[in-house]
């Protein structure tokens, strides 16, 4: 369990400390984590990202409630939609990095296509909503969900290594 917390702090601190610069941009270490040009996986066991992360975690970010996700304490965007909640650990059920932004599916979807220089592998979509993946290398996918639509409208996208067991 020791172990655990360890690699999950360890994880945060990686994940959360590019967030703590300015806005995000399409070629930010953020990005880069959530469409996995940038995995934590390989820097998991790194102290001095920890460190990092406690500091701009206290300065820059909120948890927001229990299910693991932070939110910005200021203003944030990533591919030019509005940061709305991240979560350094998980992408639904699968381990790995998202975020949440205020925008609709098919505008994240044009942008992430463009970024990745590809469109997505597979899209589904059904009456809870619409989502694409698309595999990146091994252990990398990066992933699309559409989160709510109407005048509100959120979507999720990240990159995620293997699911929990």
């Amino acid at each position: 369990m020791k172990t655990l917390m360890s690699l999950s702090i360890s994880v945060l601190a990686f994940l959360l400390t590019p967030l703590a610069a300015a806005q995000a941009t399409n070629d930010s270490e953020t990005l880069q984590l959530a469409t996995c040009k940038q995995s934590w996986l390989d820097f998991k066991n790194d102290p001095a990202k920890s460190e990092k992360f406690v500091a701009s975690l206290k300065s820059n970010f909120k948890t927001n409630g229990r299910d693991g996700s932070f939110v910005p304490l200021k203003p944030m965007t990533v591919l030019g939609h509005d940061v709305f909640q991240l979560y350094p650990e998980t992408v639904g059920m699968a381990v790995g990095y998202s975020i949440i932004v205020n925008a609709g599916f098919d505008a994240v979807k044009s942008s992430l296509e463009k970024l990745m220089g590809k469109p997505f592998e597979s899209c589904q979509s059904a009456s809870e909503g619409k989502s694409c993946e698309r595999l990146i290398g091994e252990k990398k996918t990066v992933m699309l969900m559409e989160g709510s639509r109407g005048n509100n409208p959120k979507t999720l996208f990240g990159c995620y290594y293997f699911y929990a067991k």
